[in-house]
């Protein structure tokens, strides 16, 4: 051997499995807590996570009371607020409607 390094060895990259090969180990299940769902929610609600991301939700969910009282209560708000027109967003209280608008405007943009 001369030092120099091999093309097929290189350090930098991962080595590749043979495709008859079965893996190590099976891969690990993604598991979601309280905190994790309650950041994805209304992505979750809005159908914009991924298929596996979706099944560890829905695994949470079948074993958190709380977090099937969280995601029914977003389900109401959505369902009541749907119906909300002009007139009732001008009905809202001027200083409420400028405490909530400071409020949202003060929690910085989802990634």
């Amino acid at each position: 051997m001369n030092g120099e390094p091999k093309p097929h060895l290189r350090a930098d990259r991962s080595p590749r499995g043979h495709p008859g090969l079965m893996p190590i180990a099976p891969p690990r299940r993604r598991k979601v807590d309280c905190i994790d769902f309650v950041e994805r929610i209304t992505d979750y609600l809005e159908d914009a996570v991924a298929d596996d991301d979706r099944a560890a939700i829905d695994r949470h969910l079948e074993a958190c009371a709380d977090c099937i009282r969280a995601i029914e209560q977003w389900r109401r708000v959505i369902a009541l607020t749907g119906r909300l027109g002009q007139e009732d967003v001008d009905a809202v209280d001027a200083a409420a409607r400028d405490e909530l608008l400071a409020a949202f405007r003060a929690q910085p943009p989802a990634p």
